[in-house]
């Protein structure tokens, strides 16, 4: 089963045939001049969104704070997360700001939730990280609570994790405008956004709490079929839109030497280069078979939302400008 029949969520069917892009800013921002540039490029580049990761020691700042300002520097650009990790803020005090950002954003906000898997991220805040059931069960207790501190002047709650009394969100009436994605790689997390998010975001799963070969082997098409028919089966009469991060984007006439050089990066030389190009999130060779790779992606899958590293942006702008239809909304 294939998610062909998949819309982004208020999606004309022209829509349905087209990406937009996105850039996920990983790079450390040296200054207030140069974060208004970026933004102000990544918009007239025709990018869909500017997002931001959410890391102790590998996001380049916090990123609610900077997508605020991303806002203001720009007028069409969606600004947003990839992904905020649930269990560093309390869903309450989330929800406030979110409406905040909403405001100050006049709508563009776009904010990716997930359960948390770095080790690094807990061992550096002293936090234990629970197993992923309890981490996701957490997860949907939060984007409840989120959705309705949203969408009601006093929202009161009392459940497992979260315990809420008549909390008022203000400013009150920009709910409605927040987009939420959520995304991973393991069926309960995928599930759960296809019957909560506005965006599912696919993933690798990274249950092992670091990036290395078994999260690279949680990528193939294969592997992508099934956590489609996952999404398939729970979403019921729902569209949500499609999403998936690029972990390697580049236009190059050697591939299988760019993607060997990138896994010995990785600490995953042992990996065979020629399978991972087959990977969903790998984007490598000339430009010409980049741009039949997005609409495979967009067919296969129902991928209608791509993005990329700032490392790329580059590559992503060339990859942009060819493929037809993009959009932004």
């Amino acid at each position: 089963m294939t998610n062909d029949t998949a819309l982004p969520v208020g999606a004309t069917q022209t829509q349905a045939a087209s990406t937009r892009f996105g850039i996920l800013q990983m790079s450390p921002i040296p200054s207030a001049s140069w974060w208004r540039d970026r933004c102000r490029q990544v918009e007239d580049l025709g990018f869909s969104s500017l997002l931001l990761s959410d890391h102790c020691d590998r996001s380049p700042v916090a990123p609610l704070l900077a997508v605020t300002a991303a806002a203001a520097h720009t007028e069409t650009l969606r600004v947003g997360t990839l992904v905020l990790n649930n269990d560093l803020r309390h869903p309450g005090v989330l929800a406030k700001e979110l409406a905040t950002v909403a405001l100050l954003s006049d709508g563009r906000l776009e904010v990716g939730l997930g359960a948390g898997w770095m080790q690094d991220d807990y061992d550096q805040l002293g936090l234990p990280l629970d197993p992923a059931p309890a981490r996701v069960t957490r997860l949907a207790e939060a984007v409840g609570v989120l959705r309705g501190a949203l969408a009601e002047d006093e929202f009161s709650h009392h459940g497992e994790s979260y315990r809420l009394h008549r909390l008022r969100t203000v400013p009150a009436g920009t709910g409605e405008t927040v987009r939420i994605l959520i995304g991973g790689g393991g069926r309960r997390v995928l599930s759960l956004a296809a019957r909560q998010a506005d965006i599912v975001s696919i993933n690798w799963n990274v249950r092992a709490g670091v990036m290395g070969p078994d999260a690279l082997s949680s990528g193939s098409p294969e592997a992508t079929d099934e956590k489609v028919r996952w999404v398939d089966a729970a979403r019921g009469e729902r569209r949500p839109e499609i999403h998936m991060q690029c972990y390697l984007l580049r236009i190059t006439d050697r591939p299988v030497e760019a993607v060997s050089t990138w896994l010995a990066s990785l600490g995953a030389a042992a990996t065979d280069p020629v399978e991972m190009l087959a990977c969903p999130h790998v984007l490598v060779g000339p430009i010409d078979a980049l741009v039949e790779r997005v609409e495979g992606l967009r067919k296969r899958w129902g991928v209608s939302y791509l993005s990329f590293y700032d490392s790329a942006l580059d590559d992503a702008a060339t990859l942009l400008a060819n493929v037809p239809n993009n959009y932004l909304a």
